[in-house]
């Protein structure tokens, strides 16, 4: 009888805990400070045809699938939080997804310690509360990872359709994905010192962000493609420039920026080579740190958009450093990033409440 290796065990099992997730992120009863809140006392009129209640909102916004979604779950009599449990699963699904497809194009190979430490850090590189309460934006950067996914299998026509889709399902993910490929088509990705150097310059930018970012704000939401869209000035607005010591959160949600930061950036500035996903997490990075800067709404959105890249990163981190002491570096940020994880559902124990949504 064949025995399976414990490698082989964990792969055919490694979707649980997403599914695990998903169904907790369905469960979830938000507190009203939540936007996930406000979506799920949404009512909306179901005598309405699909056609017509698709013309109907997309006439007052372009970011109209979630409500599409929502309005076959009322007509069917589905609580809508099915929705957040289901795409919240599919969300880390195929971030983990994302590291089959880099492991089989480039030949990667890891060790067991290392996968698993690897797949748990999706997991908790940010803080549920975000995940779960950003309920559009999680839908959005779902439909971005199944993108990612099809850029990384060269299938360019479904990948423009699954990020069209993120856009119509929350329109301000556009800016995101403006910055996402900004650096995917950066002529000079291959060059090392450019990209650690880019790395660098966004830790320092973020100290001075607020010195500059409201110019840059106020010409961007000028553009026709942010003005067109009443609701996304306030993603452009200026009038709350706050840096990460200012934010209105508790350390229990602040650490979590930092430790996953301090990952990102370690894995990214220890590769010799930065392919077309690599450059464009690199200018998400230098976008988190101005984000850390200015304005909380933008750091959480910019994690959010982070969590199915982060597998890749680490992917091509692993390979590329096998030595011992580089690995320890990794696995010591690790474990203070399960410390910032735990103390963020310390910081929310009280708000832990879960039941079925009937």
């Amino acid at each position: 009888m064949r025995i399976k290796k414990p490698l082989n065990n964990y792969l055919s099992s490694k979707y649980v805990l997403p599914i695990i997730i998903g169904l907790l992120a369905f469960l979830f009863v938000p507190f009203e400070e939540l936007d996930s809140y406000r979506y799920y006392e949404y009512s909306f009129d179901t005598d309405k045809s699909t056609i017509e209640f698709i013309a109907f909102n997309f006439i007052q916004t372009f970011d109209f699938i979630y409500y599409l979604l929502q309005y076959f779950c009322i007509s069917l009599n589905i609580p809508v939080q099915l929705i957040t449990g289901v795409s919240v699963a599919l969300l880390y699904i195929q971030s983990f997804r994302a590291i089959d497809i880099v492991k089989k194009n480039y030949g990667l190979k890891h060790g067991i310690l290392d996968i698993l430490i690897l797949h748990f850090f999706v997991l908790i590189s940010v803080s549920y509360i975000v995940v779960w309460s950003l309920t559009r934006n999680q839908i959005g950067v779902m439909f971005i990872a199944y993108g990612i996914n099809y850029l990384l299998t060269k299938k360019n026509v479904s990948a423009v359709i699954f990020f069209l889709m993120a856009i119509f399902t929350h329109f301000g993910l556009v800016f995101y994905l403006l910055i996402f490929f900004t650096g995917y088509f950066n002529p000079f990705r291959n060059i090392r010192l450019i990209h650690r150097s880019l790395l660098l310059a966004g830790v320092l930018i973020s100290f001075i962000t607020s010195l500059f970012i409201g110019k840059i704000l106020e010409r961007l939401s000028n553009l026709f493609i942010f003005s067109v869209e009443y609701d996304y000035q306030k993603y452009l607005s200026n009038q709350e420039i706050l840096n990460v010591f200012e934010f209105d959160l508790s350390w229990g949600d602040k650490l979590m920026f930092f430790t996953t930061a301090f990952v990102i950036l370690f894995c990214l500035f220890n590769l010799s080579r930065i392919n077309a996903i690599l450059s464009g997490t690199v200018f998400l990075f230098i976008w988190l740190c101005m984000s850390l800067g200015f304005a909380q709404m933008h750091t959480q959105r910019t994690l959010l958009m982070l969590i199915p890249l982060q597998g890749i990163v680490g992917s091509f981190f692993l390979f590329e450093n096998k030595k011992s002491y580089i690995l320890y570096l990794y696995r010591l940020l690790i474990i203070m990033s399960v410390i910032a994880f735990i103390w963020n559902l310390w910081a929310y124990r009280d708000r832990w409440v879960f039941e079925l949504p009937f």
